[in-house]
């Protein structure tokens, strides 16, 4: 790689890990990372007739299996809809 678009690569992410870990946490980066790696190095491919379809598929679930996981926890056992619009008390 060039120096300047390897160095601005590096400066983006290392940007990117730094805001997720201070903003989110170290379990939020770790997740992020971990993720992001799975979609890095596994093959993926939308034609079904292909074998590493599969595999694309498998890797899409475990994502989707991670952020659904994510957002249950972080409503804490409230319910997705409750009518509650978020607007303050009295208006």
């Amino acid at each position: 790689m060039r120096p300047l678009p390897a160095a601005a690569t590096l400066l983006l992410y290392t940007g990117t890990s730094l805001f997720i870990l201070f903003r989110f946490g170290f379990l939020a980066l770790v997740t992020a990372a971990s993720v992001s790696t799975m979609f890095v190095t596994i093959p993926f491919t939308p034609d079904p007739s292909s074998w590493i379809f599969g595999g694309s598929l498998v890797a899409i679930a475990i994502a989707l299996a991670v952020a659904l996981c994510g957002f249950r926890a972080a409503l804490a056992g409230r319910p997705v809809f409750s009518g509650d619009t978020g607007s303050p008390a009295g208006q």
